[in-house]
């Protein structure tokens, strides 16, 4: 499942990054005996640790159904948190945990939420808001909008859906994920907003390493809201400030992954 939910500032990433995942991987022996299911720059990716985060998220949701599909987005969020650890280690934000495993969950929760406050000060040089953004902002608001999605990993699958789209044929076999509605303030990925403003029964093309996403919007809404006038402009600022920090922290994040080695194992 995609999680669209509203949460402040970076907490959406915090929460995601502390779920970890039971693979279905390769079993490769480490020293101990332990299971590895991936090495991320050398470092492994026990399956110890992704039976315990299975088991939170299935503790929070009972009707959690653990596919093909949710093992692998699972071990691409477990991927993702290892990368954000490391360069908070590289930053000197912390030193090698030596902790037993209850503290070393909670030293790396401090870490990662350390790592991001630091982030968002390094990319505060680089963010301003116009007016323009501003009013496009708060006009979004007035919107809510139900989309289609779907992802793979296989850009010509993706592409192949899309011209089948496009040239308006029947697309009723693609596995679809109805999201919605939600509104704009809802949403907290980057995906999704960048089809926000599509027109009904449009579709777009988007990527976020590692996945292809496909997103259609089937649906939109009118929510009446009230006039933007001066007393607002201060808190509309400060709310597209956060959506650009975040996007600039999933950015950052695309490119740790795309330079770090990693090793998937696999049945």
């Amino acid at each position: 499942m995609y999680c669209y939910c509203k949460f402040s500032k970076f907490l959406l990433l915090l929460v995601i990054f502390i779920s970890v995942f039971l693979s279905g991987c390769a079993r490769t022996e480490h020293s101990g005996g332990e299971e590895v299911v991936a090495y991320v720059n050398k470092e492994p990716i026990f399956a110890s640790e992704l039976k315990k985060g299975i088991a939170f998220k299935a503790r929070q949701d009972p009707a959690l159904k653990v596919t093909a599909q949710t093992r692998e987005e699972e071990l691409d969020i477990a991927i993702d948190k290892r990368l954000v650890i490391q360069e908070a280690i590289n930053q000197g934000l912390a030193e090698e945990d030596k902790f037993v495993d209850t503290i070393k969950a909670f030293w790396e929760q401090t870490l990662i939420r350390d790592f991001i406050d630091f982030k968002k000060e390094e990319f505060k040089d680089y963010l301003f808001v116009t007016n323009e953004e501003i009013e496009e902002y708060y006009k979004n608001l007035s919107k809510r909008v139900t989309f289609k999605v779907f992802k793979s990993k296989d850009r010509r699958q993706i592409d192949n859906i899309y011209k089948t789209i496009t040239n308006n044929q029947d697309f009723g076999q693609v596995a679809w994920e109805t999201v919605g509605p939600v509104g704009y303030e809802d949403i907290t990925s980057k995906v999704l907003l960048e089809a926000f403003e599509l027109k009904e029964a449009e579709a777009k093309k988007v990527e976020q390493d590692p996945y292809y996403y496909l997103v259609m919007v089937v649906d939109k809404e009118e929510v009446e809201i009230e006039p933007l006038d001066e007393a607002l402009v201060p808190e509309v600022e400060k709310r597209v400030l956060m959506m650009k920090q975040r996007s600039m922290f999933e950015d950052w994040l695309v490119k740790q992954r795309q330079k770090a080695q990693i090793n998937i194992l696999k049945k």
